[in-house]
């Protein structure tokens, strides 16, 4: 059984739990989340990302995510290089996902296990 979600930049190494069924600063469904620890990982890992014009995985931009506003003004930054990979849950309704995904610079993917090696392949050409 899950018991909480961490962030990690997947260049540094750096790492941080920030939401588990203990924290309750802020909370979503059955998990507490720190904004702060995921804020201290996952801002500077989308800056650098900006910076070196590198390619940005994003895995996810969900609920317990957009709780921070930092996060959601540097994904619109983020999209605006043309250089993003982000997941966004199904169950994830909110305005500001819906502007992400009706913008003409966005192409969505909706994954299964059936056509997920072809969407995979597509991606790599579109990205490499």
């Amino acid at each position: 059984e899950r018991w909480g979600f961490k962030v990690v930049n997947i260049r540094s190494g750096h790492e941080a739990v920030f939401a588990s069924r203990q924290m309750k600063p802020h909370v979503i469904s059955k998990y507490g989340i720190h904004i702060d620890h995921f804020e201290d990982v996952a801002i500077p890992a989308i800056e650098e990302g900006i910076k070196s014009n590198s390619i940005i995985v994003i895995d996810e931009i969900g609920n317990m995510e957009l709780i921070s506003d930092k996060f959601r003004k540097l994904v619109l930054k983020a999209l605006d290089t043309k250089r993003v990979l982000a997941t966004i849950s199904l169950k994830t309704k909110s305005e500001f996902v819906s502007k992400i995904k009706s913008r003409s610079d966005v192409k969505v993917h909706y994954l299964t296990r059936i056509n997920f090696g072809r969407i995979e392949k597509e991606i790599k050409e579109e990205l490499f």
